[in-house]
């Protein structure tokens, strides 16, 4: 797990995946336990709590309750008493690592005291991240889909204000090279597991993604373990807070009518060069007063897995002509929506790529959001 193996007797490092979506909490450890020396050692969780031990020969996690690997004469026994389930594991080898994943679910988030906000609005981020905590968080980051605020570490009981911090543009379909932006060397692997596991194609939320050092509500009772240090990598969701009375809404929020080409709605994106035509939708309530284009910054074009920003034409469905209208500007003013814009709040946008990505990548799609009061 990346740490110093330099200890006497059996001891455990872990590192700990919390997910935090409002109160509640999910949280993945992987528990690596080892001992200086050859022989048995034991230990109990809750029962209530996941915990499938993962043969060196395969790397799967086995559920069932007793196993011997085949390729040594270790044997770890898993049995519930009393509301605890307990391990033993038999012949451990010096030094070994004998791997568990261990899962709590859904329990209340008391122990991790941190307030988020964030507000987008015309293309502009706000907002405020507030450690509660009696632990530094490291390494902090804000992430949104094809951008990333860099926030750095949180001391314990203070606040960091989101409003001026720089807003750099992220890969999108390549989390070797996100998790390179979020974390350094010793924590990339975490975070890419992090990313495969939670964010594919298109989000219109941010993440909080920041690591804890000893700081985890991982049960584990032991008599022959000493040491214990770990990790935690905190990943918490935020939706965008909105201002009072006015919005700025995501015409991705709702079902994309593709009318012609061939778009990937998940991932808000489209290969090659042939034109794609899209019907979006609002909250058929919502009082709009502009609509804007937000562009994806261009991250690296040069490799293989990272979508490729569009280039070309956008050409709005003009209502009243029945004909479309080359967009010259990012912003459609109030004065102009009556042409374009429906009275149920739809929208119909042409893209036209102007020329083939040589590599046949991805290509995301500008996002068509509105400024709006309801």
């Amino acid at each position: 797990f990346g740490f110093s193996t330099f200890r006497k007797n059996t001891f455990l490092t872990y590192i700990s995946i919390v997910d935090i979506k409002g109160a509640n909490i999910n949280e993945k450890a992987f528990l690596n336990f080892r001992t200086s020396e050859s022989g048995d050692y034991s230990f109990d969780t809750d029962s209530s709590h996941d915990l499938f031990p993962i043969l060196q020969s395969n790397r799967e996690p086995i559920k069932s309750v007793n196993f011997i690997d085949e390729n040594s004469i270790e044997k770890t026994i898993i049995d519930t008493i009393n509301g605890r389930r307990c391990v033993e594991v038999e012949n451990a080898s010096s030094f070994d690592s004998n791997v568990f994943i261990y899962e709590n679910r859904n329990y209340l988030n008391d122990t991790y005291n941190i307030n988020c906000s964030y507000e987008r609005f015309a293309g502009s981020i706000k907002g405020r991240v507030t450690n509660n905590m009696n632990t530094k968080i490291r390494n902090a980051s804000l992430l949104m889909h094809g951008k990333v605020l860099k926030i750095g570490d949180i001391d314990p009981n203070y606040s960091v204000s989101l409003n001026r911090l720089e807003v750099i543009g992220a890969p999108i379909g390549n989390n070797e090279m996100l998790a390179d932006i979020l974390a350094d060397e010793s924590n990339h692997n975490i975070v890419k597991y992090y990313l495969d596991e939670n964010i594919n194609g298109y989000f219109d939320y941010a993440v909080l993604l920041g690591f804890i050092d000893n700081n985890s509500t991982i049960d584990i009772k032991s008599n022959s373990i000493g040491d214990v240090y770990g990790k935690t990598l905190i990943a918490i969701r935020i939706n965008d807070s909105k201002v009072e009375g006015i919005y700025d809404l995501s015409s991705l929020e709702n079902d994309v009518e593709n009318i012609e080409g061939l778009y990937d709605s998940n991932g808000n994106s489209i290969r090659g060069d042939e034109t794609v035509i899209n019907t979006y939708s609002f909250d058929k309530d919502a009082s709009i007063t502009q609509l804007y284009i937000e562009g994806i910054d261009n991250y690296d074009q040069g490799n293989l897995e990272s979508n490729v920003p569009f280039y070309g034409e956008v050409y709005l469905y003009n209502n009243l002509q029945r004909e479309y209208d080359l967009l010259n500007s990012n912003v459609i003013m109030y004065d102009e929506l009556n042409k374009f814009l429906s009275s149920d709040n739809y929208i119909t946008i042409k893209f036209v790529p102007s020329s083939r990505d040589p590599l046949y990548r991805k290509i995301s799609l500008p996002v068509v959001r509105a400024i709006a009061s309801k």
